[in-house]
């Protein structure tokens, strides 16, 4: 009788038993399918974001060298379906320019251009640029964002990428580097020609300054070598004085008119003497010693010593110089 108590108390215990162990697996069930359901959940809404996105993302598996996923938005930039594209790189068709094959998976080869020394784990992003041909043949630019995604080894597995079109932009940037190009081009030109009109205009203004310099030298050697001989000998010819005083004020007034061109005239040959500026002025002209006595009303000797004035304060005494030559150049 204690045998079969024992046996049935023993099978009451392991039912028991057996009912909490289906306890948990119904718990532990309920949890799973929750999981399951939010996985499928997080998948649709994952799928709906990826087939609705304007950009296409896509993902290559580096050991099979093939994209596995290829985004419905495709056919809106290339203008064929996900899957034609799918099976284009199973038939062994591409389509890239053939400028643009092997860019990325060049970058891709390249561990160095794509990681930077972080945990086997991480990577930087790839942002590559490239031609590609658009929904109806024509070459559109691509701008493709990538990232490396590595297994749980820590060895590269998968790519996950977006594309997008960027044509527009690449225009916008050819067409302001265009236009930069034009304004420099422009900038150039209009730099040239005022530095053009600059020099023109400086050289008018200089050979402006040298023709007056020139006019008022003129007038001086005229006034010195006709009117002035010619008022000389008429105070020496018997004048009454009433002629006399004539005379004096009509040379009165020709000096206070000519003063201003001999002050800037004598300021070109240091600081001569009205007399020795007369006489360098007529050395200019070519005139000799003898010329210039009779032209002043002067003696030669006089002449010389105005002269050896005029050498002395212009630096040149005692040197084999030339003077009406140094007068010449001297400005």
């Amino acid at each position: 009788m204690s045998d079969f108590k024992n046996s049935k108390a023993s099978l009451v215990n392991e039912l028991n038993r057996i009912r909490d162990r289906i306890r948990e697996y119904e718990i532990a069930e309920k949890k799973w399918r929750s999981l399951e359901k939010k996985l499928i959940e997080s998948e649709k809404q994952y799928r709906l974001l990826a087939d609705n996105v304007a950009d296409v993302i896509w993902l290559i598996d580096l050991e099979q060298e093939r994209f596995t996923y290829i985004s419905p938005s495709i056919e809106r930039l290339r203008g064929i379906t996900a899957e034609q594209a799918l099976e284009m790189q199973t038939n062994g068709e591409f389509f890239l320019p053939p400028e643009s094959r092997g860019l990325l998976p060049g970058i891709l080869e390249n561990e160095s251009l794509w990681k930077t020394g972080k945990s086997p784990s991480q990577s930087d992003p790839i942002i590559v640029e490239q031609k590609e041909y658009g929904k109806d043949g024509e070459i559109i630019w691509v701008e493709l964002t990538a990232r490396v995604l590595c297994d749980e080894n820590g060895r590269p597995a998968k790519v996950l990428g977006v594309s997008r079109d960027v044509t527009a932009r690449k225009k916008a940037e050819e067409e302001l580097k265009k236009a930069h190009s034009e304004l420099e081009d422009k900038v150039r030109e209009r730099t040239a020609y005022l530095d053009e009109a600059n020099i023109a205009l400086k050289v008018l203004l200089n050979k402006r300054e040298q023709d007056k310099m020139d006019l008022e030298e003129k007038i001086m050697v005229n006034f010195r070598e006709l009117v002035h001989p010619a008022l000389e000998k008429l105070k020496k010819s018997g004048l009454k004085d009433r002629q006399f005083s004539y005379l004096e004020i009509l040379e009165a007034n020709l000096n206070d008119i000519l003063s201003p061109l001999l002050k800037g005239l004598s300021s070109r040959y240091v600081k001569l003497s009205p007399m020795e500026n007369q006489v360098a002025n007529l050395i200019k002209q070519g005139k000799r010693t003898k010329e210039i006595a009779d032209i002043l009303n002067l003696s030669n000797k006089t002449v010389e010593f105005h002269r050896d004035g005029i050498r002395n304060k212009t630096g040149i005494k005692n040197k084999k110089i030339n003077l009406r030559t140094y007068l010449q150049s001297y400005v």
